[in-house]
């Protein structure tokens, strides 16, 4: 019996590495390696077979342009500005407590009135305390928001708060403000997934053709 030979319709699936590669990388402890070239990993639509290598200069022209998100604005980038300010190093501690950094906040987040809001609270122990509302987006890009519960007496755990009318209005409108600030980036961001997506099919295929 003849076995039939696939007709393959390769699709770009995956990528690894970065740029032309061969750059020297020193890592921690002093060792230093070989950067590894831009790779693409394509898969067969019909056999599910796949087929791995290095970018051609044009593809790695078209992947930086289209792919490469650190070297552009980054939907963390106020995110991870909020951290280094307040947070140790290691992320998991704050460098202040309670009013003192309610303070500091507050007047860091006038600087980022677009991205940061400032609701009040009550902790449980009927102190006036902040939930901070940072965005995680771009211009172009939407993945949500972290809540940070700053109260003035820490130590509950879990953390209590409570919310008079004035306090439940202000985080409803700062929600509201989030949905209305992210639905415009969110369309945005559905239209540049499809674009990128035809431009893939079109630019990435195996053999290259870029």
């Amino acid at each position: 019996m003849t076995t039939k030979v696939c007709r393959h319709v390769f699709r770009f699936s995956w990528h690894s590495g970065h740029g032309a590669g061969g750059r020297e990388v020193k890592l921690p402890g002093g060792k230093v390696v070989k950067s590894t070239p831009l790779t693409f990993g394509f898969r067969c639509v019909r056999c599910g077979e796949t087929v791995e290598r290095k970018a051609t200069p044009g593809e790695r022209k078209f992947h930086e342009q289209n792919f490469d998100w650190p070297s552009k604005s980054h939907v963390h980038t106020v995110w991870h500005e909020f951290s280094r300010r307040f947070k140790t190093k290691d992320g998991f501690k704050y460098k202040k407590k309670g009013y003192d950094l309610m303070v500091a906040v507050e007047r860091w987040q006038k600087r980022h009135l677009k991205d940061v809001r400032i609701v009040g609270v009550d902790d449980s122990y009927f102190a006036s305390s902040y939930l901070v509302l940072v965005e995680h987006k771009t211009a172009r890009q939407y993945m949500g928001t972290t809540v940070v519960v700053v109260p003035q007496c820490t130590g509950e755990d879990p953390l209590e708060f409570f919310l008079y009318p004035s306090h439940r209005k202000g985080l409803i409108e700062a929600l509201l403000g989030i949905r209305a600030a992210a639905w415009p980036i969110e369309k945005r961001e559905r239209r540049d997934e499809l674009a990128r997506e035809r431009a893939t099919r079109k630019n990435l295929q195996h053999p290259a053709v870029l």
